[in-house]
This record gives C-alpha cells, sequence and structure tokens, in this order.
C-alpha cells in the first residue's frame, strides 16, 4: 500500500516532469556533456599486435598520441593541442581474460567498460569494489585518472588494482605491481595516459550483497561530526554521500545525509541487473532545477522526503547507472564538473567560502555532493594523501566566452582555498587551475615529468593537460 505522502511526493514530481517538458519544447540538444570536439585521427585497433604497430608508426613519423577510453572525459587528458596528433581507442580491446571465483579476481583488457564487467561477474555473485558513479566509462581511462566512487572502504580505485599491463613508447609491454616495475605502477594509475598505454588489469572483487538506503537531514556544519560519528565506524555502512540544499534561501545550510547500510534480506529478484538508465525520469528535473530558483528552495525537501522512501538495491544495481541520466548540453549553456578534496577539519571553512563565491559570482551550481575517500597516496599523483571528503560540484554554465572567464576566475579562487585547507584540486575536468596551484597541490609533479621523459623521452605520449603544465 502506497503511503499518502508518498502519493503526495509522486504527484508533486510528476507535476515538475510536465513543466520541465513544457519549458524545454523549444530547445535541443548539441553535443553530449561530456564530450569533446575533436581534429584528431582515431585509431580503434583490434588487437594488441595492431596497437604496437600504430605506436611505432606515429613515434616514428613523430606524431604525439592520445589516449581515449569511453570518450567520454570532460578534461584534457584525451585530446593533444598538436593538430598532427593521433588518438588511440581501445573500446574493441575490451576481453574478459581471467575471472578467478576462488580469489576474487578478474583479468580484463582495459578498453572493457564497467558495464561491460557487471555483465560478466553478476551472474556469479561477485561485484565491483571501487568505480566512478557511471558505469559507461572505460576500465583503462578510469585507471588513467584513479577514480573513486561512493564505497567508504574501496577508494581510489588503486587500492583495487593487483597489476597492469602497460605498453612502452618503445612498443615493449611490460608488468607493473607493487612489487614488480613499482615506478610505472604509481605513475600509471593516475597518470593521465602519459606514461604509456595500460592494456590489461587485474582488480580484486567482492561479493555482490543487498543494501538498504537511509537518509537523515542535518545542518550542513555537522557534516563532519555525522560522518565519522554515525557513518565511517558503523560496520552496516557500504555506500555513502551527502547532497546539500542549493536554494537561494538555504544555500549551503542543509546535507541529506545518505547511506546504504548491509540488509538482511534475501529476494534474489534484486540481485539481476537492472537497466542503466532506470533514473532517466530525474534528468528534467535537474535541469529545471539550473533554471527555475523555486525549484532549488523546494529541492532539499523533496530530496529528503525521496530518500526516505524505502529502498533495497543490489550492490551491482547500485553501480549500474549511466551518464545518459544527466543533462546534455542545451544550445545556450553547458555543464561542468569540478571536485575539491578536503580533510574533513577544514571542510566547513571551505564550504562557507564556497557559499560566498556562488553569491559573489551568481554561480549557477546544479548540485553539490560529498562523499568520503579515505587515505592512500600509492599514486604518484596522489588526491588523498589523508583521509578527504570529496566535494563534487556539477554547473551550469553559460556558452559565451565571458561566462567562462569568470569560472576560470571564481575557480582560482576555490582552489587557493582548498589549498588554504591542506586540500586538492581534481585535475581530469577543466583545465582552469595554474602551474604553482597545481604544483602545490601535487607536490609530485614534477618527479612524474622527470619519471614520464625516462620512459619516454620523445614525449610520443601527451595531452592538453601535459602540454599546458610543462
Amino acid at each position: 500500500m502506497i503511503s499518502k505522502k508518498h502519493k503526495k511526493i509522486s504527484l508533486l514530481l510528476a507535476m515538475l516532469l510536465v513543466a520541465n517538458w513544457a519549458y524545454t519544447a523549444d530547445t535541443h540538444t548539441i553535443n553530449h556533456l561530456f564530450e569533446l570536439n575533436k581534429h584528431a585521427s582515431l585509431y580503434t585497433p583490434r588487437t594488441v599486435t595492431e596497437l604496437q604497430q600504430i605506436v611505432k608508426q606515429a613515434a616514428q613519423e613523430q606524431k604525439k598520441i592520445s589516449l581515449v577510453g569511453a570518450d567520454k572525459s570532460q578534461g584534457g587528458q584525451t585530446i593533444s593541442s598538436d593538430k598532427q596528433a593521433v588518438r588511440i581507442s581501445l573500446k574493441n580491446l575490451n576481453r574478459l581474460l581471467m575471472l578467478d571465483l576462488a580469489h576474487k579476481e578478474v583479468t580484463v583488457e582495459a578498453g572493457m567498460t564497467w558495464a561491460e564487467l557487471q555483465k560478466h561477474i553478476v551472474h556469479h555473485g561477485m561485484a565491483i569494489k571501487a568505480m566512478q558513479s557511471y558505469d559507461d566509462f572505460a576500465i583503462g581511462g578510469s585507471l588513467s585518472v584513479n577514480v573513486h566512487g561512493q564505497d567508504i572502504l574501496y577508494a581510489p580505485l588503486i587500492t583495487t588494482v593487483k597489476e597492469i599491463k602497460i605498453m612502452l613508447a618503445n612498443g615493449n609491454i611490460v608488468t607493473a605491481s607493487r612489487t614488480e616495475n613499482s615506478d610505472l605502477f604509481s605513475a600509471a594509475i593516475g597518470g593521465y595516459g602519459l606514461i604509456g598505454i595500460i592494456i590489461e588489469a587485474t582488480l580484486s572483487l567482492t561479493d555482490d550483497v543487498l543494501l538498504e538506503r537511509h537518509a537523515t537531514l542535518i545542518d550542513a556544519h555537522e557534516l563532519s561530526n555525522y560522518f565519522l560519528t554515525h557513518v565511517k565506524n558503523n560496520p552496516k555502512t557500504c555506500f555513502y554521500s551527502a547532497r546539500f540544499s542549493m536554494g537561494s534561501n538555504d544555500l549551503l545550510k542543509k546535507a541529506l545525509v545518505i547511506t546504504y547500510e548491509y540488509s538482511n534480506q534475501h529476494n534474489q529478484s534484486l540481485f539481476a541487473l537492472a537497466s542503466p538508465t532506470k533514473d532517466l525520469w530525474k534528468k528534467p528535473l535537474i535541469e529545471l532545477t539550473s533554471r527555475v530558483e523555486i525549484i532549488k528552495n523546494w529541492r532539499m525537501c523533496l530530496e529528503s522526503l525521496y530518500n526516505n522512501m524505502p529502498q533495497t538495491i543490489s550492490r551491482n544495481n547500485f553501480l549500474n547507472y549511466s551518464i545518459e541520466t544527466l543533462p546534455q548540453e542545451r544550445a545556450d549553456s553547458y555543464n561542468i564538473l569540478q571536485e575539491y578534496f578536503i580533510p574533513y577539519n577544514q571542510i566547513n571553512a571551505f564550504l562557507d567560502y564556497l557559499k560566498i563565491v556562488v553569491q559573489t559570482y551568481h554561480v549557477n551550481l546544479i548540485n553539490i555532493t560529498a562523499r568520503h575517500v579515505p587515505q592512500n597516496d600509492e599514486s604518484m599523483l596522489s588526491y588523498s594523501k589523508q583521509d578527504v571528503c570529496a566535494f563534487v560540484l556539477f554547473i551550469n554554465v553559460d556558452k559565451n566566452r565571458h561566462a567562462y572567464q569568470r569560472v576560470a576566475s571564481w575557480t582560482n579562487k576555490l582552489i587557493d582555498k582548498a589549498i588554504a585547507c591542506q586540500g586538492v584540486y581534481y585535475l581530469p575536468y577543466h583545465l582552469l587551475g595554474t602551474q604553482e596551484q597545481l604544483e602545490k597541490t601535487y607536490p609530485r609533479f614534477q618527479e612524474f615529468v622527470q619519471l614520464k621523459r625516462s620512459y619516454d623521452p620523445q614525449g610520443l605520449f601527451s595531452n592538453a593537460l601535459y602540454e599546458k603544465y610543462t
């Protein structure tokens, strides 16, 4: 039986959907949120031998190579500013090479997406430990930026990697792990495709389990204490995130803490993979949030009611979402992501400053979520040298040069604040940080550059990120 409260929620959501469809009837989509304009030649080898031939030919012709995973990146790590550069996509190198159920390990080619991996393992009761929020991305690309997710134990991705195979600039293929070629292991994972081409990865898996959703609305300034007291030390907690109030009347005042805890239910039907676009109905609501202030003011109330509705979901289905559920570009604006990793004793200072920035620069902040990233400095370009709270910002920007210049201006201020808070900003998105800011937040960057040059003296592997900061 559906309660009266839930009926009201459903009716209100339906009204918002209808309002948004009417509002957007005369607009059209241009390009996908994550797609960049590309001018370089794109190669899609089907075998490792073909890949070696492409690499050797590019070296002979002195052309630079940029690497492509699922081709859904916002940042500059998948394309070079050199118009003679070639781009290599590994999407056809997507085979399952080994599945060891006894040791809960899997070896895959790097072009496989997380969605494809899930289809291989779900029937064996296995699940992925760490990945980003959407499963359309290639595993190789995810390794290159060392992604993290919402699991409070398994993050960042490098923590789940046993070993990788990487093709170097000379075409040789080597194995890298914590005990073999450990310098390559540390540099290539989170190395933005600059050290070589990750062609295989062996990852540890975990059991697929059922999880129950819980949601608690708190004062945003209580988030650090609440997480450390009620989430981090709760043995039942698997996934965690927090969402913040976005309206002009409650900007960043409230936080909705959402956790998924291990369930005692045994409903086997819930383990079947659902459609990755199962939440597609939310997409117009997010779009509406970017344009209608009254919706932003009501949003926290609606989200609190919605997330307090009972939900039991499998681990695989929690990780089974497509970026197609996010808003696409509009004719007059587009959406960008930013991310900042802040120590827990500094998150209130960062949130207070973020509020000032949003109000001063009239930032159209669609969404901000917080996640936990445990300490791990195995990657040479680590963003979690201590336990940190990751703030993910989803921002709508008008399509004009002046608007983008304003974004660059306030982003520089926000990065400076993150640095003052002993925090880090994430590199895979728009390249708005300065050289000084990069080297302050990634103190091993010059060491990384020197290691790259020792393995790739010709500078064969390149991208906009490397070209800007070296």
